[in-house]
């Protein structure tokens, strides 16, 4: 909660069986192992704030609640991660009645923190200060970082997935390996950045300014490409499979070993593009403009190539 005295429950952590320990919020352990509703008890301890029962919700203790006698139990450091417990509730008879994870961001915008390889799934880093803070390798799968200034980070081999980036400044942030599929890119500037073997998997990059941009290697699957300057880029090892690249620029782009199977190619632009070794498999080249397009090494048998232009092609 965030407010406990007025049972204020935590907009960003609402889900009961995941609590965050941060600056401004509390929660509550209430002694009640397998005895009835604290809602229907009447004597209660203290009568003061944060009260008992006196005519109000039972938060700490009553006097007839009928419960089991137990224990709580918490495993720290889980999985090698120091900002997180897994707890449970567990009566005599041996029955588990609760389970939990409490989760730390207790001194996150302190300097010299390192969660490399640690998890921080779903944390709420909304304008925080990382300054200082090492990432590398980190999982924020699901993460808010929306406003936060990345610049300069080393997010190499970091989990990104589902993260919410929008407006995020990743000026100079080292990406190498990332992986940001399924991530908000909304208003981020990836113009000169080195994407090499990042996961941009169904990332909405459309409209995106990618001048300078190094893709080679990437997994742009099923990415939203539309209105994006591709030509002459190095995508040699992209991952296409399921883009739309109708309509879209790759003239002179190298598109070497590139697996284009089943892609929709209608008025897309591939003049003097670099197709070599790549798989072609059920794209329609009719009518097509692969003037001094690069062949070299793709099987074209028995393809239709009516009204193909092939001037200069190799």
């Amino acid at each position: 909660m965030i407010n406990i005295e007025n049972q204020i429950v935590d907009p960003e952590w609402s889900e009961p069986d995941k609590l965050r320990v941060k600056e401004g919020t509390t929660f509550v352990f209430v002694s009640g192992l397998g005895g009835k509703s604290t809602r229907t008890q009447d004597r209660c301890l203290p009568t003061f704030y944060p009260y008992g029962c006196n005519e109000e919700w039972a938060k700490i203790y009553t006097s007839d609640q009928g419960a089991d006698f137990g224990a709580l139990f918490c495993t720290f450091n889980v999985n090698g991660q120091p900002n997180k417990a897994d707890c449970y509730f567990k009566n005599i008879q041996g029955e588990v009645i609760d389970k939990f994870t409490v989760t730390s961001l207790v001194g996150i915008e302190d300097t010299g923190i390192d969660p490399s390889g640690t998890t921080l799934i779903g944390a709420d880093l909304t304008d925080t200060s990382l300054t200082g803070m090492k990432l590398t390798g980190a999982d924020l799968s699901l993460s808010n970082l929306a406003g936060v200034d990345l610049s300069g980070k080393d997010l190499t081999g970091t989990k990104l997935r589902g993260a919410d980036l929008t407006d995020a400044n990743l000026t100079g942030t080292i990406l190498t390996g990332a992986n940001l599929s399924n991530s908000i890119l909304a208003r981020v500037d990836l113009s000169g950045m080195d994407l090499i073997g990042v996961n941009l998997a169904r990332v909405d990059l459309s409209g995106k300014d990618l001048t300078g941009t190094i893709l080679t290697g990437a997994d742009l699957s099923d990415t939203n490409l539309t209105g994006v300057d591709l030509s002459g880029k190095d995508l040699t090892g992209v991952n296409l499979t399921g883009v739309d690249l109708s309509d879209i620029d790759l003239s002179g782009t190298k598109l070497r070993g590139a697996d284009l199977s089943g892609i929709d190619l209608t008025g897309t632009i591939l003049a003097g593009a670099d197709l070599s070794n790549s798989i072609l498999a059920g794209v329609d080249l009719s009518g097509k403009d692969l003037s001094r397009t690069i062949l070299a090494g793709v099987d074209l048998s028995g393809r239709d190539l009516t009204g193909t232009i092939l001037t200069g092609a190799d």
